[in-house]
């Protein structure tokens, strides 16, 4: 084995991923809290695993000072977000088909009482866990699968040398992190009155795995005799994968935000021209079968979307 080094962090850059992390995190959860479709769960699954996880992870990695040259392999690099977002949706749809539809309507206990303790403890013992833990387990591996994917596509005259415990140890945080934050976004009616508090919460969590699996890394020289892993294939600098991660996460962050409060406008704009119709049908004395049940054309909620 080679020499054994010791890497320098940038506190800069660390801080800036935890930025990254809870910027993609504040937009997935405004998305999740609107109980919207399949195309939205979709968006919010792309919001949280290019813009959060993978670009927090590349920045995270840009924060790695080894003193040495440091290249990524490009197709690994860019099937480690594919991985990534493919584990996300099949997690936040899980949750949509198994315990969005079988929540209670906001009237019922989302409304004065949601920062109560007792509710929120209510609402979990009446929750349905297997689903959420199963969505948890979809969500932690791809964050874990990313992650290493990632540090596989590393090509430098260093090479990491992992810690199993360590390793375990840093799955079992995605996990606990990645349950905690479904029960505060789908469950608790605490979640929904908390976005920021959430979202920071969700930013803490995908940094937690992360550092805490760089942690137990031990980085030691290539032999001389050795080779460069991925030497001869197309490979891509640190500044690079590290500019188009904040660049491409931050736009299509910025995009979907912008979207998202686009389309729940129109549904806000929509409950007031109904809620309007019906307030001068009251005045007339005829309701013309306006009526805030469910079925009526106004809908219950200005959260619910319908795209």
């Amino acid at each position: 084995l080679g020499a054994s080094i010791k890497p320098q962090q940038d506190l800069f850059l660390i801080a800036l991923s935890y930025v990254v992390a809870a910027q993609a995190s504040y937009t997935t959860v405004f998305i999740l809290k609107l109980k919207s479709g399949v195309k939205m769960h979709l968006l919010a699954a792309l919001c949280f695993s290019i813009c959060g996880i993978w670009s927090m992870h590349f920045v995270g990695m840009a924060a790695l000072s080894l003193n040495v040259e440091v290249r990524y392999h490009m197709y690994l690099t860019f099937w480690s977000a594919g991985l990534c977002y493919l584990c996300t949706t099949g997690s936040f749809l899980l949750i949509m088909c198994y315990v969005t539809r079988s929540q209670p309507n906001d009237t019922d206990i989302y409304a004065a009482s949601a920062l109560d303790l007792g509710t929120n403890i209510k609402v979990v013992a009446a929750s349905t866990h297997k689903p959420i833990m199963l969505a948890a387990l979809c969500l932690a591996t791809g964050v874990c699968a990313m992650h290493y994917m990632g540090m596989a596509a590393m090509s430098s005259d260093v090479e990491p040398h992992f810690n199993v415990p360590t390793v375990l140890l840093s799955w079992c945080i995605a996990f606990t992190s990645s349950a905690a934050g479904l029960y505060f976004l789908f469950i608790l009616p605490a979640g929904r009155q908390l976005t920021m508090p959430t979202a920071l919460l969700l930013g803490v969590a995908v940094c937690g795995m992360h550092y805490t699996a760089m942690s137990g890394i031990e980085w030691r020289m290539v032999p001389e005799q050795g080779e460069r892993r991925w030497s001869g294939t197309t490979l891509l600098r640190t500044e690079t994968v590290v500019g188009a991660a904040l660049m491409f996460g931050g736009l299509l962050n910025t995009t979907i935000l912008a979207y998202t409060s686009h389309i729940y406008e129109k549904q806000l704009k929509s409950v007031a021209g109904h809620a309007a119709m019906l307030a001068t049908a009251i005045c007339r004395g005829d309701s013309g079968g306006y009526s805030y049940s469910s079925g009526s054309p106004i809908p219950e909620s200005p959260t619910r979307l319908t795209a």
